[in-house]
């Protein structure tokens, strides 16, 4: 009868192991299944720079984060963010302050989020050689139930370039299509007539339309105070923009 015991014990710690590693190796085929993703989520995109701007401000000073680059992986009803971007910090009465490749893992699981500072030189890497079993995270952080309209993406998109020319004038450049690289014949060139543009060009957009070529997604816009404004997106991150 011991005997008969022993045997049973042992076929259930063996059926137990078993059992384990079918489950390890079903969960692995399902985080190996969840490779890297491009972030193309507008509200996504939006809710995270509105949950990370909202503590970087204060009495004296502004800082505003801008996200150019997110990936991210999902596990379970986990999702991880990571991001690449930079800052625009502004002290009242002083230039703008640029600061680029600000990082940060951004986790959000159903209405709660966390996130932290990363150091990395690519957001895309570090996202494919994180381990996903540090995924998993408790906050008591509530994500804001915002929701974010095309017209909101393009009034963000038109303020961040009016934004960087004066606080990057070479990236304000880089963003010029290349009809208004014409226009503007070098950085220099567009910092110099700064004041005039931020007279004629406002983030507030009356009215749009949009056309979709390819890849690529084409918005004619008249802001409210009529002027014409192009932009060609590729992405949310991705766009270059042109006045008419």
């Amino acid at each position: 009868m011991k005997d008969k015991n022993v045997i049973i014990a042992g076929a259930l710690f063996i059926g137990l192991i078993i059992v384990y590693f079918i489950l390890a190796s079903i969960r692995n085929a399902a985080i190996d299944k969840s490779k890297v993703q491009k972030l193309n989520d507008l509200n996504t995109y939006l809710t995270i720079e509105e949950v990370i701007n909202s503590s970087n401000s204060d009495e004296l000073t502004e800082t505003e984060y801008v996200i150019k680059d997110a990936y991210y992986l999902k596990d379970g009803l986990v999702y991880a963010y990571f991001l690449n971007g930079y800052s625009i910090t502004t002290n009242f009465g002083s230039e703008p302050e640029y600061n680029d490749n600000i990082n940060y893992i951004f986790k959000i699981d159903g209405i709660t989020y966390m996130y932290e500072p990363i150091e990395t030189s690519d957001v895309y890497e570090y996202a494919k050689e994180y381990n996903t079993e540090n995924i998993a995270f408790e906050s008591e952080n509530i994500l804001p139930s915002s929701e974010y309209t095309e017209k909101n993406k393009l009034e963000f998109q038109i303020s961040r370039f009016l934004d960087l020319i004066s606080a990057n004038k070479d990236e304000a450049y880089n963003m010029l299509s290349d009809n208004e690289k014409e226009t503007f014949a070098s950085p220099e060139d567009l910092y110099s007539q700064k004041d005039s543009l931020l007279n004629i060009v406002s983030p507030n957009v009356k009215e749009f339309s949009v056309e979709k070529k390819r890849k690529k997604n084409i918005y004619d816009i008249t802001d409210i105070n009529d002027t014409n404004i192009k932009i060609y997106e590729t992405d949310i991150m991705n766009y270059t923009i042109e006045f008419n």
